[in-house]
Parts: C-alpha cells; structure tokens; sequence
C-alpha cells in the first residue's frame, strides 16, 4: 500500500515539472517579427510566432504560430 502511494506521488510530481518544463518553453520559443522580406518598414501590426509544444503518448509534439 505504501508503495503505491509513493508511486503515485512521484508520477504526479513529474507531471508538474514536465507541465512546469513546457510552460517555460513555450515563452522562450516565442518571438515577435517586426520586419518581413517584401514589406518597406516595420509591420504596422504586431505578429507573434512561436512553437506550441504538448506532450502525446510521452513524445514531445507541437506546432507552429
């Protein structure tokens, strides 16, 4: 009985540093373009592009912005 306790408790803390892991990734991924190639001067709007990463069967899956 003990032992399933522990197993349970430590599955449940690596869910939240892989949720804690992802969060953090997917802010630093992301980046906001100011110039595109063809257009004179900066957007007159602000784009947003980045990787959204989730997890699907334990492999890192995603796409982008």
């Amino acid at each position: 009985m003990a032992k399933d306790y522990v197993s349970s408790v430590l599955k449940s803390l690596l869910l939240i540093l892989q949720l804690v892991f992802l969060s953090q990734h997917q802010s630093a991924s992301a980046s906001i373009v100011k110039f595109l190639p063809g257009f004179e001067g900066p957007l007159p709007f602000e784009l947003e592009t980045g990787f959204r990463p989730w997890m699907i069967n334990n492999q890192l899956a995603g796409y982008y912005t």
